[in-house]
């Protein structure tokens, strides 16, 4: 009887919780709740979720640089929505560690760079920002070490091993006649991905022919490619089969075998300010792109795909799509190739 009585009373506290939220729900004007879907839809359009199928553009939001358009059923979005409102400013510490790095933080988006303030204090082992200006005063080489921290290189060898596995049914079809197969790593960090594309190239005998560059605006995660050494937390995706072939013991760590450790060029320079010569086969840019405002996004995947020979190879991350670029076709997920004009 008790245990009917404490069931009933709890179906009870949850009608009257769903009650109340259907009634403050019907309050909102429709009107307003069209809006905030459009404005979200607008906000996440350069996103791409695993597993969740995307849904057809809204009116209007195949470029996510402009807020939507009115069109003739939708009433325009007024000043007043939070669409339309400015990011909260970047926190003073931040844009100062930017601006003496030599980047520009109008490119990222806030929240993201925000949450990674108390990172960035740990690892400069101070407890204010007051403290950590002092500190990378004192000693400029910590410069490197806070905007690693608050960009957040997260890599590691054949991260979303089937991408890597996908890209090796295209790599043979895309080495040129006349001249070597050019791979880039556009915001490389510690090089793993361009190493990974490496290791599949050397699999299908195909090495010998390619030039790889890989760049990133960080001289400390550069330094780390080069050296070629990885502890355990960069090769969780590495069989132990590619482990024996390509790596050997190195301290507490595992160095890529020659020529893999030495065919890789590395290139210190920002994404945004992207000019390393000819055309390229494949460029990888993955992961990043969710951590921009759309707009400077965009203006990345525009440069890289008009960086790409026709019916070059693009590969992204699963969480991220470049948007309303012409003549660029989904091959898998994560691969798009160039088609010709």
């Amino acid at each position: 009887m008790l245990l009917e009585q404490t069931l009933d009373c709890s179906l009870a506290r949850r009608l009257r919780v769903r009650n109340i939220y259907r009634v403050v729900n019907s309050s909102v004007p429709t009107e307003r709740r069209n809006m905030d879907a459009q404005a979200r839809e607008h906000r996440l359009m350069h996103l791409n979720y695993e597993g969740v199928p995307n849904r057809r553009p809204a009116r209007g939001l195949e470029t996510p640089s402009q807020p939507p358009p009115a069109g003739p059923d939708d009433k325009p979005i007024p000043p007043s929505h939070p669409a339309h409102r400015p990011e909260a400013p970047l926190h003073d510490l931040i844009a100062w560690i930017f601006d003496k790095a030599g980047l520009d933080a109008r490119h990222y988006a806030v929240p993201p760079l925000q949450r990674r303030l108390p990172a960035c204090l740990r690892a400069l082992r101070v407890h204010s920002p007051d403290e950590a200006r002092s500190a990378i005063n004192q000693k400029p080489s910590l410069l490197t070490t806070a905007v690693d921290a608050l960009l957040l290189g997260v890599t590691e060898f054949f991260r979303d091993p089937e991408v890597f596995t996908d890209l090796a049914g295209f790599l043979p079809g895309a080495i040129p006649k006349n001249r070597p197969l050019r791979v880039l790593s556009a915001s490389c960090s510690a090089g793993c991905e361009l190493y990974s594309v490496a290791i599949v190239l050397s699999e299908l005998g195909l090495l010998s022919a390619c030039e790889l560059v890989g760049s990133d605006c960080r001289a400390e995660a550069l330094d780390h490619a080069n050296g070629g050494s990885y502890t355990e937390s960069f090769l969780r995706q590495v069989t132990l089969e590619r482990r024996n072939r390509h790596f050997e013991a190195h301290g507490n760590a595992l160095r890529l075998r020659l020529p893999l450790g030495s065919i890789v060029r590395w290139v210190q320079q920002d994404v945004f300010n992207f000019a390393l010569g000819d055309l390229w086969d494949v460029i990888l840019w993955r992961n990043t792109s969710i951590y921009l405002k759309p707009t400077a996004a965009q203006s990345v995947w525009k440069n890289l795909v008009q960086s790409l020979h026709p019916s070059g190879l693009l590969v992204t991350g699963k969480a991220e799509r470049p948007l309303g670029l012409p003549h660029l076709t989904r091959l898998t997920p994560c691969i798009y190739r160039t088609e010709p004009a």
